[in-house]
């Protein structure tokens, strides 16, 4: 696209983003918000995969063996909800305090705590450490315990 447009999404308050468009962007968007685009377009095609399976067919998403976990980390006073199918090697790869909570599901669960969280939203992934993301974090963590075990062995 022009390399010297900026983002031409608008956010919720209705400013215009005009960060810088990375190259070979097919669409004027900066890198989060075809980041955003594409996380909705996945959990979308899922959702449309889903409803056209033959009978007896796992969908393609569901061939791989490993299962994708959502996952909430603290660095400092920002949470991240990611998800990922190797959380061993992505906690590795990525600053954070504390691992908070992990629950089972995809880039469908992590669009839709996004969403929710949307609020708190610093940038990409990051959201303030506020409490309603906190205590949905405890309530994960709970819930989903053996897999946060799992993950610190």
């Amino acid at each position: 696209m022009d390399q010297d447009s900026g983002c031409q999404a608008v956010d919720d308050g209705a400013q215009p983003c005009d960060d810088s468009v990375p190259d070979g962007a097919p669409v004027d968007l900066c890198r989060n918000h075809l980041i955003k685009a594409y996380l909705f377009m996945r959990a979308e095609l899922a959702e449309v995969e889903a409803k056209t399976a033959l009978p007896g067919m796992r969908p393609v998403s569901e061939c791989d063996d490993r299962k994708n976990v959502v996952y909430y980390i603290r660095f400092g006073d920002r949470i991240k909800i990611g998800t990922t199918k190797d959380l061993r090697r992505r906690l590795a790869a990525l600053p954070h305090d504390e691992l908070l909570a992990v629950e089972p599901g995809g880039y469908d669960i992590e669009a839709s705590r996004h969403r929710q969280f949307q609020p708190h939203r610093i940038s990409g992934d990051w959201f303030k450490a506020h409490a309603d993301l906190a205590s949905h974090a405890a309530c994960v963590r709970e819930q989903h315990f053996g897999m946060l075990a799992e993950a610190h062995r």
